[in-house]
């Protein structure tokens, strides 16, 4: 009898005995007595070692556990299980279709506790064997091997409990990720199914008992590429997860997960019936492309982006008053043709100008953000930046707010911002956000005003630009 593999919410179920009858052989075959029984709250197969009843025969069959099963493996190739007996020992799993055979080995320690075991069979002996869509499929489980003489005396009589038996690894969309070429996957957010986990199994390849590691993390890292921003693992069953390794291409990459990683930098972990998803810290780099598909919250964030004493662009995807970027900052956000406008803030994804930066600064850090869904459009004249790309024909500020077009080798990085038509102006103006723009002279009209520019610096003879003085904003033209 073949039973046909379901897909389950994080990997390939080959057989859980949920949907077997008690007391029925679940589909094995009644080599060691296989029953179906209610163990610990679950349906499991019950087997008991005998003896050879039929020297003739196959030696040491009523060992092992046997299932016939039909699956398509979608390209998974780590079968997985748990198991409970008493005593400790090596478990073989064999995996068979018609004539080919490949098998692996995992080690049990005992304690009549359950364990989950891990086989994998995407690298070793005969792995070209097993294919997506075998015929004639059938797996056999022996918790005392078939090859250690040991079964005929002291482990004959031995119970021994196994459930849960699947197919894991990553997926996306449907097939399992060891399948692609590296840096296959590129587009902005990547959704993965099935399971990501890491860990080791034993085996005797060379005649001597060694360690064999398998790491979903390493795995699905090599598959995307550096374009990627935003991996969701909703799925997904994860287990030991490693945001550093994900992060390898791009720093800037979220991780959305239904459990916390051990490194916790970019990680957000999702709460289904909570709007408030949370990352204790978010760290980006201005040299890396950025992007989420969702709201969530950072208790911290850390932003690389060089910014120098005078005026800068800026693009972040979160409010920010004009105090976080530096004391004397000013924030002005985009009016029309070269013309900003002061305000007290910037929304989210809001490109702006930051301006009489303190000084030369390598990091922005913020705290308590609500870091905004990336919309499809950062401005339409005056635009935001989320991944580096040409400047070229695009037109910057300078700290001066003069405005530099770019050649065929410039580029922009992340989170700055550019004009794309100025229409032969050759700076930008200002205007406050309540009074308009002020025309004065270089001095106030008792004699007794101090001029600073933008920078913080006095000037004792300004020319034409925008001014602090009496602490008031002034245009001069």
């Amino acid at each position: 009898m073949l039973f046909a593999a379901t897909t389950g919410f994080s990997q390939i179920v080959i057989w859980n005995g949920e949907d077997k009858e008690s007391g029925s052989d679940g589909g094995f075959w009644g080599r060691a007595d296989a029953t179906v029984v209610e163990e610990g709250g679950n349906k499991c197969l019950k087997i008991t070692t005998k003896a050879n009843p039929n020297p003739g025969g196959w030696a040491n069959e009523h060992f092992n556990a046997h299932l016939p099963f039909s699956a398509d493996f979608k390209g998974l190739r780590r079968l997985s299980f748990r198991i409970k007996m008493e005593p400790g020992h090596n478990v073989l799993l064999k995996l068979k279709h018609g004539s080919a055979e490949a098998h692996r080995l995992f080690y049990y320690g005992g304690g009549n506790t359950w364990k989950k075991l891990n086989f994998e069979f995407s690298v070793g002996p005969n792995n070209e064997n097993i294919e997506d869509n075998p015929d004639d499929c059938w797996l056999e489980i022996w918790p005392f091997e078939d090859n250690e003489g040991t079964h005929a005396e002291g482990n004959v009589g031995k119970v021994i409990y196994i459930d849960d038996i699947q197919l894991e690894g990553p997926m996306v969309n449907g097939s399992a990720i060891r399948t692609l070429d590296d840096n296959a996957l590129t587009d902005q957010q990547v959704i993965v199914t099935g399971s990501l986990s890491k860990g080791e199994y034993q085996d005797t390849w060379t005649g001597a008992w060694h360690n064999v590691a398998f790491d979903d993390y390493e795995t699905l890292t090599s598959k995307i590429s550096a374009d990627v921003c935003f991996l969701n693992l909703t799925g997904a069953a994860v287990a030991d997860g490693d945001g550093p390794q994900l992060r390898t291409k791009n720093p800037n990459l979220l991780i959305l997960s239904p459990t916390a990683f051990y490194d916790t930098d970019n990680v957000i972990t999702w709460d289904a019936g909570n709007d408030r998803n949370n990352t204790p810290k978010m760290v980006l780099t201005d040299a890396n492309p950025f992007y989420t598909s969702i709201d969530f919250h950072a208790d911290a964030v850390e932003v690389t982006r060089n910014l120098k004493a005078g005026i800068n662009s800026l693009c972040l995807p979160f409010y920010v008053g004009q105090a976080e970027i530096s004391t004397n900052c000013k924030i002005a956000t985009y009016k029309n043709g070269t013309t900003f406008t002061f305000v007290d803030h910037a929304d989210a994804n809001v490109p702006f100008l930051a301006t009489a930066v303190n000084a030369d600064a390598e990091k922005l850090n913020f705290t308590d953000k609500t870091v905004a869904t990336t919309p499809g459009s950062l401005g339409t004249t005056f635009v935001g930046v989320y991944a580096p790309q040409s400047a070229k024909n695009l037109y910057g500020i300078n700290g001066e707010g003069k405005l530099q077009k770019g050649g065929s080798g410039a580029t922009i990085n992340s989170f700055r911002a550019y004009l794309t038509d100025v229409s032969g102006a050759r700076e930008i103006n200002f205007e406050d956000e309540t009074t308009g723009l002020t025309d004065v002279s270089s001095k106030t009209s008792d004699g007794r005003g101090e001029c600073f520019n933008l920078a913080g610096q006095r000037v004792a003879q300004p020319t034409k630009g925008l001014y602090i003085v009496n602490g008031r904003k002034v245009v001069i033209k």
